[in-house]
């Protein structure tokens, strides 16, 4: 019953790995957020009815160890052997150099997605300085590029270490950067919203003084609104459950983890989140009968 004048196919790729903080007395870094995936859109595809369509699902990227681990890009999602293709956000980097990179903004034939946020950096003079993570960039989408993460923010006391917030989803507003003790906003969706609200998949940070986590991207609005495509992780900090949060829905990035003042000493660091899984969503007509049946939503992840 497939229609080929009736159909959207949508590829999201998987969303990039936020890096671990890096620490090893001084210099520190916060780790950088990983990269949105790119979106494609497909249109009226000819396809013949009861034959097999091949596609590949983008894995989301690993987020980095507490250690200057290393974080992986996301995977590229693929449709009818490879005909159509969307690219995974890249990952999250950060070193005792130091530096703190976000991960690339991952391609497709429609949109891009956004990149990640950069972690705060400690220079080698400043051993007791602390850092937080970069938050990771949205996923793009059927409205648009996504929203990029925001940066993280540095500070030699713990009360006003902050982690920048993740991107919006397609469309959406970048993440804001993280100030002195508070941590970055989230991205809103196309419609101006969802950035760190429910029903949104926001998710506030905890406040508390010293653990300013930022605030997740919008993850969009839903499937009948083409406000598909996920919101970038929120950066971490230095509390234990301050690493890097994986980003909402498809192809979102994780964010970048922070550490802890440590008076010269390694001090607490913390995980990048990993990236969100990529997928495919296909929109179709069957046109005539049965009418009961006449619309169908298929979701493979």
């Amino acid at each position: 019953d497939w229609n080929s004048s009736n159909n959207e196919i949508h590829l999201f790729a998987g969303g990039g790995g936020g890096a671990g903080s890096a620490t090893a007395g001084s210099p520190r870094a916060g780790g950088g957020g990983g990269g949105g995936c790119g979106y494609t859109k497909v249109t009226n595809l000819t396809l013949t009815p009861s034959s097999s369509v091949s596609y590949v699902i983008g894995a989301g990227g690993t987020g980095g160890s507490g250690s200057a681990g290393t974080a992986t890009s996301g995977g590229n999602t693929t449709f009818n052997s490879g005909a159509y293709t969307t690219t995974g956000g890249g990952a999250g980097y950060a070193d005792l150099s130091p530096i703190s990179i976000g991960g690339a903004s991952g391609t497709g034939a429609t949109f891009n997605g956004g990149a990640g946020g950069q972690g705060s950096t400690s220079p080698p003079s400043s051993g007791g300085d602390g850092n937080g993570g970069g938050g990771g960039g949205g996923s793009g989408g059927p409205l648009g590029i996504g929203g990029d993460g925001g940066n993280g923010f540095g500070s030699g006391t713990i009360a006003n270490v902050a982690a920048g917030g993740g991107g919006g989803n397609g469309g959406g507003s970048n993440g804001g950067n993280a100030s002195s003790a508070t941590g970055g906003t989230g991205g809103n969706n196309n419609a101006g919203i969802g950035g760190g609200t429910t029903p949104f998949n926001g998710g506030a940070s905890s406040g508390v003084a010293g653990t300013t986590l930022g605030i997740k991207g919008s993850s969009g609005i839903d499937i009948a609104n083409a406000g598909i495509g996920g919101g970038g992780g929120a950066g971490g900090i230095v509390n234990p459950s301050g690493s890097g949060q994986i980003g909402g829905l498809y192809g979102a990035g994780g964010a970048g983890g922070g550490n802890s003042v440590g008076g010269g000493t390694a001090g607490s660091r913390r995980a990048g989140g990993a990236g969100a899984q990529g997928g495919i969503v296909i929109v179709y007509s069957v046109g005539s009968a049965p009418v009961a049946n006449s619309n169908f939503f298929l979701m493979f992840g």
